[in-house]
């Protein structure tokens, strides 16, 4: 399995645009691809046609007690060996819960290691 993280503080700077392109690509040469959408915004989720309300299965399951896995939260896309990881508005409050959550940032790669054995 291999990770890729497209990131930047700065908003408008194409990390969703980089993050689509690269997994249509992949998901074209036949690789598995999972994108998950960690921004608030929901931008790359909101690309996939998926409503903001309901709030979708997604990310921030990953990070409850005890978390769901991914295969629960994730859905498969119109593109042939493409899955996403919704992104919900609650990843807002995230950072915050982490301070009082011991083992909170580390949800995210166990719950990816999970899902790749």
């Amino acid at each position: 399995m291999q990770v890729w993280a497209i990131a930047n503080q700065k908003g408008g700077v194409g990390k969703t645009t980089t993050t689509l392109l690269l997994g249509r690509l992949l998901a074209a040469r036949g690789q598995r691809v999972l994108l998950a959408d960690l921004d608030p915004h929901a931008s790359l989720t909101r690309a996939f046609g998926i409503p903001s309300e309901p709030p979708p299965a997604g990310t921030l399951d990953l990070f409850d007690t005890p978390p769901k896995a991914v295969a629960a939260v994730s859905r498969a896309t119109p593109i042939a060996h493409l899955r996403l990881l919704p992104a919900q508005a609650g990843m807002a409050t995230l950072e915050r819960r982490s301070a009082t959550a011991p083992g909170l940032g580390l949800a995210l790669g166990q719950g990816l290691a999970a899902a790749a054995a």
